[in-house]
């Protein structure tokens, strides 16, 4: 990711069902992590990832990146498959902060933020 876009991130957050982890976190994979822990509470069901940016932007990153879905069944990916989830998602950060598109707060959530497009 060019220096310039990823200078934009500085911190990202994981969501549980209970708010477990409220501490801002440096990387992607540091939320993941936290979401596949054993201290994330239903994280399949209510996983959320957050990169804050500056100017008090926001994007939440898309569910479909850590969590597989079959049939009825949602599951976190397996740490084994961490590497292959965090470029993929770097590659989405790349695309989406190179797009000027407006960030807004979410109004459902208001800790939680979303892409608006």
């Amino acid at each position: 990711m060019p220096d310039n876009l990823m200078c934009n991130i500085f911190a990202y957050r994981a969501f549980d069902l209970r708010d477990r982890f409220p501490q801002p976190l440096e990387t992607f994979r540091d939320a993941l992590e936290y979401l596949q822990s054993d201290v994330a509470f239903l994280p399949s069901i209510t996983g959320e990832i957050v990169a804050y940016l500056r100017g008090g932007k926001a994007l939440t990153i898309p569910d479909d990146f850590f969590l597989r879905r079959m049939d009825s069944d949602v599951s976190l990916v397996h740490p084994e498959d961490n590497d292959d989830v965090c470029d993929a998602v770097e590659k989405w950060l790349q695309e989406t902060l190179s797009q000027p598109q407006a960030y807004t707060a979410s109004s459902a959530y208001p800790k939680r933020f979303e892409l608006m497009s």
